[in-house]
């Protein structure tokens, strides 16, 4: 499944090329994909922690490892741009499936995100939201499989026929309690829907 999904990227990527001017050009060795989005904010500052996959190398193989890149600052857009600087690869967030909401985010955290993701012209509205209790201690846990967590995150949400989209949650008032949350048992992670863990 994660490799139908990698596959189905690059194809999108060699469409995308196809069509670019020279100045927006990225040698595709120097383009990576982000496949999940985390986001605490800590001591009035945003800590991203960004899970990403070289699509360009190792396509024979099955697996994809993830890797992991983080960067902070005083807004959302700044933290963005800190993360870029900390790699010299293009990262893209136009197939980015899910963004992890952690530590300290209240209702006008959460819309300063759900405004990014309106202005930005990679993030699409269809991306799934869902809580955590701190984002980057989730996408950190190490998988047996060395799965892309964001993707598994994203066949689990699926499942709970969840309303948890940035365009849904923008049109249903930005309930923070609505949003599926995904916990950590053990090694193992698991998204519950709203109100289970309190037993509702």
């Amino acid at each position: 499944m994660i490799k139908k999904i990698v596959f189905f990227i690059l194809i999108c990527f060699v469409l995308m090329l196809a069509g670019c001017s020279n100045s927006d050009y990225t040698e595709p060795e120097n383009r990576v994909v982000a496949s999940a989005i985390g986001v605490d904010y800590i001591n009035n500052e945003y800590n991203l922690t960004i899970e990403y996959v070289k699509i360009f190398e190792n396509l024979s193989e099955d697996k994809y490892s993830p890797k992991l890149i983080k960067g902070k600052g005083d807004s959302i857009n700044n933290a963005v741009l800190n993360v870029l600087t900390k790699t010299n690869k293009k990262i893209s967030f136009y197939h980015t499936p899910v963004i992890i909401l952690g530590q300290n985010i209240t209702p006008e955290i959460l819309n300063n995100i759900l405004n990014y993701c309106v202005e930005s012209t990679e993030i699409s509205l269809s991306i799934n939201l869902i809580r955590a209790d701190n984002a980057g201690q989730i996408l950190s846990v190490e998988n047996e499989d060395n799965d892309l967590l964001g993707y598994k995150l994203t066949e689990q949400i699926k499942l709970l026929n969840a309303k948890n989209s940035a365009l849904q949650i923008i049109n249903s008032n930005n309930n923070l309690l609505d949003l599926p949350k995904v916990v950590l048992l053990g090694n193992t992670i698991e998204i519950i829907n709203n109100g289970e863990e309190n037993g509702k």
